[in-house]
This record gives C-alpha cells, structure tokens and sequence, in this order.
C-alpha cells in the first residue's frame, strides 16, 4: 500500500507541475518501501537524497512556470518552498539517522506526507486559475508572441532570444501539425545547441560585468539544459500531442519567465551602461 497516494493529489491545471507532484509522492512511497523491508542505511541514503534533489529541482521548474505564466504573486509562492524545503530537510535528516526510534522515523515520514500535500492542496491552489487563462493554442497561433518588453538592451543576447522563440514557434507548429520523427527531433536538437550556446554567452556577460547571484542563474541553466537533453532523447518517440504538451505547459513558460524574470539583472545593467 502506498504511503501518499498520488491518485488524490490535486490538480494544478499544468500537466507538467502534476506529473512532478505525482514523480515525488512516488519517490516517498519508495523510500518508506525500502525502509520497511532489510536495507542499508547507504541504500536508504541515496533514495533519500535523490528525492530531496528532485525537490529542489521542481520547485525551480514550478517557480519558471508560474512567473512565466504570469502569477503576480510569485515572490510569495517562492519563500513558501524554501520554508518547505528546510522543513523537509529536517525529515530527511533524521531518516537518517540509523539510530532513531522506529517511532521517530513513521513521525518523519508522516511529517514529509502532512508537507507535501498541505502544499500542493493549500498553497498551490493560488495559482490554478492562471492556467485556465492560459488554455492551448488554438488557430495556427504562435505559442510564443515576441514582445517590446522581452528586450534586453544587449544586441547579441536579444537577437538570440528572438532566434529562440522563432525556433520554439516552429517547433509548436510542426507537432501541432502532427509532425513527428527525425525532422522534428533534428529542430529540438538545434533548440538544444541554439539554448546552450547562449546561456554561455549570458554567463559571460554576467561574469563580465560582476552581476550578482549568477550562480542561481547558472543552476537554472543547468536544469533546462537538462530537460532539453531529455525531451531531445524522447522526440523521436514522443507523439505530437506529447510534444505540444511539453511546449505548451512547460518551455513556453520557462523562455518567459527566462527573458522578462530572470534576464532582468541584464537588462537592469544594460540601462546603467546606457546612462
């Protein structure tokens, strides 16, 4: 029997943030499987670590969507996760510990269910009606519409994030169009290249001109660059709707969130150097 029932996680309305909500419950149930039956404290360990990895993880993914998305209230939402994230540190903590009561281990585990579910039942639930309002592309469209404010200020670095949206519009529209296969996994591979190769280039203008917390920004970086890989290893095997829906709910939001949040220390600079 499972220990959080994933089933009767609510919904967020964005099927990438459910199908994270669904991946950690799971990662609990399989932690506390392990520790009911024989096992190394090392074995319990790495499980444990891997779920408080995975997060950290979500919780910056989560954050690039709603902001993306447009939820106002955003900041609020991100010092909820980090009071979340110590309070879950402190239940994996003791996990542990190979010599805590068996009683104090159900509590920390109980503790980590109570947590998870209080958060994406009662506080996630701000944040739902922005996705209603934000329903599929329909009508040929582009998923992403080029804005005056994505500007930078930067030349180089605007010309890439236009190039980034033409190519993520593309790749919209061809699994809209129930393209699939190498074709379109060659332009996922490009969107991969195309990404990595300007975030170096955005961490080099960061480091040039001392901009501050650019170690966050790199460890954002990171992780899309990670989902990338990924999406680029399954396109060829993912159907169009698949696709459309990893578009739809997740990398539109990020390059949003990406440009206007979390470029702004760019921008801010640029204008600095202009006055």
């Amino acid at each position: 029997m499972p220990f959080i029932k994933s089933e009767v996680l609510p919904k967020t309305g964005n099927k990438i943030i459910d199908a994270w909500h669904h991946q950690l419950a799971q990662s609990v149930n399989h932690a506390y499987a392990v520790w009911g039956r024989q096992h190394t404290m090392e074995e319990l360990g790495a499980i444990l670590d891997g779920f408080f990895g995975n997060i950290r993880r979500h919780f910056v993914l989560e954050e690039s969507i709603i902001r993306g998305a447009g939820y106002e209230d955003w900041k609020t939402h991100v010092l909820k996760h980090r009071m979340l994230r110590s309070e879950l540190e402190v239940c994996v903590n003791k996990l542990h510990q190979s010599d805590a009561p068996q009683g104090a281990l159900i509590d920390a585990f109980s503790q980590i269910d109570s947590l998870i579910y209080d958060h994406e039942f009662l506080e996630d639930q701000d944040f739902w009606t922005i996705f209603e309002r934000n329903a599929r592309v329909t009508g040929g469209e582009p998923l992403v519409v080029w804005r005056p404010n994505f500007l930078l200020g930067v030349p180089g670095l605007d010309k890439e994030h236009m190039a980034l949206v033409t190519l993520l519009n593309t790749i919209y529209e061809m699994a809209a169009n129930d393209h699939t296969g190498p074709e379109i996994t060659g332009l996922v591979q490009s969107l991969r290249e195309h990404t990595a190769t300007h975030f170096a280039n955005e961490e080099a203008y960061g480091r040039d001109h001392g901009l501050p917390a650019w170690g966050e920004h790199a460890d954002m970086h990171a992780y899309l660059l990670a989902d990338l890989d990924d999406l680029a290893a399954k396109a060829e095997i993912e159907t169009a709707d698949d696709l459309c829906n990893y578009l739809e709910n997740y990398l539109r939001y990020w390059l949003i969130d990406h440009i206007i949040t979390a470029d702004d220390v760019i921008r801010k600079n640029a204008k600095k150097l202009v006055h």
